[in-house]
């Protein structure tokens, strides 16, 4: 595939010179391999095994260059990204548990990532990314109250982003979904819950009222729409 041919160069490149961007090419290549292979938010070959040691030998790579600079933020940054894509084919394959460390493990080097550089909005949003995994998780291996922390964490995140920039669609689509997680998390007939039917809809009215404000602006935007629909049809079924 071109993908093969793409790693299969920069390895080349990588063995005549041994340095950090070079590690970090090939790094990359054979992340995007894995997630092809078997990462249920990609389209996929359905093989999470496959992407497990994809990811693997992506990791040994990214750990190399840390031991080259420690310190250096790329690295850094693709630690946090390898451990994200870790704990979600872990869940795949059933492994609950160590889904959750990989998952800690992502959030650890994002938080101290953000916290490196406050201002960027970025690796701001990564951290909160992280803790929604963590807290998503939780949920679905029925620790509702871990699961409620973790997100508390995340939408505090995604406000806090959108009240810095009311005018980035992006981040209220994004702060919009992380009410629809905390309503999941309220009341979900298919998923560890609170029972909690009143405070659901309090979380699905809330991120309706974003998405239509975005939607108002960009008409065209078909995850809106979908995500639009996606809580009328909640609030339909829990306020009939």
């Amino acid at each position: 595939s071109h993908l093969d041919r793409s790693i299969a160069n920069f390895q080349i490149v990588l063995d005549d010179d041994p340095v950090i961007d070079n590690m970090l090419f090939v790094a990359i290549g054979k992340i995007k391999l894995g997630d092809y292979t078997g990462n249920r938010h990609f389209p996929n070959l359905d093989d999470p095994l496959s992407a497990h040691d994809h990811y693997t030998e992506s990791l040994v790579l990214i750990r190399r260059a840390e031991g080259i600079d420690s310190e250096n933020a790329r690295v850094q940054r693709y630690l946090g990204l390898i451990y994200e894509r870790f704990g979600t084919v872990q869940e795949q394959l059933g492994r609950v548990s160590e889904s959750r460390d990989s998952y800690r493990q992502s959030l650890s080097f994002r938080e101290r990532l953000w916290r490196t550089d406050p201002g960027d909005m970025t690796l701001y949003r990564d951290a909160g990314i992280a803790h929604e995994k963590v807290g998503l998780n939780y949920q679905d291996d029925g620790d509702v109250e871990s699961a409620l922390e973790e997100l508390t964490v995340a939408h505090s995140y995604y406000t806090d982003i959108v009240d810095r920039d009311p005018t980035n669609a992006n981040a209220r689509i994004t702060l919009a979904v992380s009410e629809m997680q905390l309503g999941a998390l309220r009341y979900n007939e298919n998923a560890p819950h609170f029972d909690d039917i009143e405070g659901s809809v309090r979380h699905y009215r809330r991120a309706r009222a974003i998405l239509r404000e975005v939607h108002k602006i960009d008409t065209s935007n078909v995850r809106t729409q979908s995500l639009i629909d996606e809580t009328d049809a909640v609030l339909a079924r829990l306020t009939p």
